[in-house]
């Protein structure tokens, strides 16, 4: 008898299905990784579900129970704490052309609920499946970054920090000995997206006052990203770290939920005003300030409740922000800190299968890696492109010869940063490199590119270095190397690093090594394969008609541009 499998599902912003059979993953698909659909893409229609699945190469005939993820009622209009846990909240979606309300689970469980309760619905979804249950939104997280984690695995005891945009900070404790769950509640009254209500009020990010509230969701969505990049441009502006230090805990007592970050945001803008201080140091200021904050709060919870040394887990859309997880990796008051490569939501889907797989009964544990998204759409090569079977050893002459090469490989990553299989990928050894790719992606020119790094080499090259294959930490070049690879140094001398070990990821590891062999640099650039605000290229088609790049490689096979003059020995 074949195993049960759960299908989580994702409507809102980050749309997507995931699959679970026993306790393996068998796929994730996200909507903008179909199509070249926008980022951030929702699910307005039931029947998107079976476009979904179908890249997935699955249908609804292959699962036995579904699981949506938690969210809020939309109609309203402010997300306060009562609509965090809003005992009945509902999700407005369409079937058949018709609307369709569907009651999901609140955002977060309310203080005294289980995390891992959920919510039953005798309620069809149409098209779908006849009921379904709901996880909250915060479980989701949770459960999806301890499933996927190595403590899972070494079935250890571990700490999980869930911090999303629209819940403060929240910690867990999961026992997968005693299967059990415990909330120990707010480390602090911030939610997540007042790191960006912040941002906000600084070029290059204030919006304009006119905004619609489209404009103002992607750009609480997308901004973050930028401004961690941009912060590498400023330094601490000590006198404005003084100001942020005074009103914090003062307003902390004062505001209710809802208004400290606007609150913050007011007096945080009218301090860097007031010393005139630099945009990009204001915002290194306040990314400083958040930082600092989260560890010591972090910290003493976890002391209160004699839980020191036990490993982290960071989870939520705040823990794509590389600074803050290098600060609590680095700060030497956790065992080990891990960060899954869909901490935002991304992994919303996943998550909400994961909670399900734990509450029923399953193991704890998810046999998964990070390449298990959509696979290639086969379509008609568009003309004015060569192709020719090519060896891996051919890929790296061009890169040797410094030419940028999209890397199409298997099945797209998961989560939203391009992991090498959805890749651009450029010899690192010319500053100007990083300019040309700005230039291709169309990006802002402060914007870093990654370095993608063989494993066995990266504490040669990086500091610390080690083991980080899913570029969620800030790492250091260090001296030696530092004029060798220049095109993925960051302003502030940090690189968003990503390693490949033989058995994570064998061709684009075995690439690297024989660009090694040629160049003496086991590092390239990496920067993902996309239109600008899209996913990832769904197919070798879509990437050529880009035409961003004169050479595409995938499954054996180069695609050359029928204009370029570089050809492979």
């Amino acid at each position: 008898m074949r195993p049960a499998s759960i299908a989580g599902l994702k409507l809102t912003h980050d749309g997507a299905v995931a699959l679970i059979r026993g306790n393996e993953l068998e796929c994730v698909v996200e909507l903008e990784k179909i199509y070249n659909n926008a980022r951030y893409s929702r699910i307005v229609r039931l029947e998107q579900v079976t476009e979904l699945l179908a890249h997935g190469r699955m249908t609804t005939r292959d699962i036995d129970s579904w699981v949506l993820d938690g969210w809020f009622t939309e109609t309203q209009q402010s997300h306060d704490p009562a609509m965090e846990v809003d005992p009945s909240p509902n999700l407005i979606t369409q079937a058949g052309g018709r609307k369709v309300q569907l009651p999901v689970a609140a955002y977060r469980e309310s203080d005294n609920q289980p995390p891992l309760e959920g919510i039953s619905i005798a309620k069809p979804l149409p098209g779908i499946s006849d009921s379904y249950r709901s996880h909250h939104h915060s479980t989701g997280h949770l459960a999806g970054g301890y499933c996927a984690s190595p403590f899972a695995r070494q079935e250890r005891v571990a700490a999980v920090l869930v911090w999303d945009g629209g819940v403060g900070p929240r910690l867990y404790v999961v026992d997968p000995g005693s299967r059990t769950v415990r909330s120990l509640g707010a480390v602090l009254p911030l939610k997540g997206n007042a790191y960006i209500e912040v941002i906000s009020r600084f070029p290059p990010f204030r919006l304009p006052e006119n905004s619609d509230s489209s404009t103002f969701q992607k750009h609480q969505l997308s901004a973050p990203g930028k401004a961690m990049a941009y912060a590498g441009l400023g330094s601490l502006n000590h006198e404005l770290l003084s100001e942020m230090s005074r009103a914090y805990p003062l307003l902390a007592q004062q505001a209710p939920f809802v208004l400290l970050p606007v609150m913050l945001a007011d007096r945080i803008e009218a301090a860097a005003q007031s010393l005139n201080v630099e945009n990009a140091d204001a915002i290194h200021t306040w990314q400083a300030f958040l930082g600092d904050l989260l560890e010591h709060e972090l910290a003493s919870k976890l002391a209160r409740h004699e839980l020191t040394n036990m490993p982290l887990i960071l989870t939520g859309g705040c823990a794509l922000n590389i600074a803050w997880n290098t600060q609590l990796r680095d700060g030497g008051r956790f065992a080990d800190v891990w960060v899954p490569p869909f901490p935002n939501d991304s992994g919303s889907a996943l998550g909400a299968a994961c909670a399900e797989m734990m509450r029923s009964g399953g193991r704890w544990i998810l046999e998964w890696d990070a390449y298990r998204g959509p696979y290639l759409r086969d379509e008609p090569i568009p003309p004015g492109w060569n192709a020719r079977p090519a060896e891996l050893t051919a890929v790296a002459e061009l890169l040797h010869a410094g030419m940028p090469v999209m890397f199409m490989h298997g099945r797209a990553e998961l989560g939203p940063r391009a992991l090498g299989h959805r890749s651009i990928l450029a010899p690192a050894t010319d500053r100007g490199m990083l300019d040309l790719l700005n230039k291709i992606k169309q990006r802002e020119p402060y914007r870093p590119v990654s370095p993608i790094c063989l494993e066995e080499r990266a504490s040669e090259i990086f500091d610390p270095g080690g083991s980080d294959p899913f570029m969620l930490f800030q790492h250091r070049v260090r001296p030696a190397w530092k004029e060798r690879i220049p095109a993925v140094s960051h302003f502030d001398g940090t690189a968003r690093l990503q390693t490949i070990s033989e058995k994570q990821e064998p061709a684009i590891h075995e690439l690297l090594s024989h660009y090694q062999r040629l160049s003496g640099v086991p590092v390239l650039c990496n920067t993902s394969a996309n239109y600008p605000g899209r996913g990832f290229f769904p197919s070798i088609a879509d990437a050529l008609r880009w035409g961003g790049v004169e050479h595409v490689w995938s499954q054996g096979l180069l695609y050359t541009s029928a204009s370029s003059q570089a050809t492979p020995s």
